[in-house]
């Protein structure tokens, strides 16, 4: 069995994060991490619409947001949320994801095409306070990860998100 994480990392520069069924349960250097505290069909756990709905929510305090699902070890999925929706989505594990509910559900949200380019998500990094390339991306898109959530990792590293991830 691998590893399931679900979660939300924020900047709310001041603002009230008004999300119901969701804890901070750290915030460092203006950012913040949130999970949620009860979920369907598991505790501690939402869908991929959910979960962009609370990452939207968080960037509606007055920054950004990336919510982020890894189900298993074998799909992760990040949307990145501005106050106006999410203007980026990636998907690690692509092969794997219709094996899961919450990876059809992500494919199903990443055929919008303006959502899902490297491009795109490039741009939210800067917004975010660290670029990350979308060639890096599209690298990153493209390696064979063994545990989908080392992509995760490495994105909120290289976008210096100072957050523990042993709070994820």
């Amino acid at each position: 069995m691998g590893t399931d994480l679900c979660f939300v990392v924020g900047s709310p520069t001041g603002g009230v994060v008004g999300l119901q069924d969701w804890e901070e349960v750290e915030t460092v250097g203006g950012w913040s991490i949130f999970k949620p505290v009860r979920g369907d069909p598991l505790p501690y756990w939402v869908y991929p619409r959910a979960l962009e709905e609370a990452g939207i929510q968080v960037a509606k305090a007055g920054g950004v947001a990336l919510a982020v699902f890894v189900e298993d070890s074998d799909v992760a999925y990040a949307a990145a949320c501005t106050d106006a929706g999410v203007v980026a989505r990636l998907l690690f594990g692509a092969g794997a994801a219709s094996d899961y509910k919450e990876g059809r559900e992500a494919l199903d949200l990443l055929n919008d095409e303006f959502s899902s380019q490297p491009e795109a998500f490039e741009a939210w990094s800067r917004l975010a306070g660290t670029p990350v390339s979308a060639d890096r991306i599209r690298e990153m898109l493209g390696q064979s990860w063994l545990f989908k959530e080392e992509p995760i990792f490495e994105l909120i590293k290289e976008l210096g998100i100072p957050v523990s991830l042993e709070r994820l």
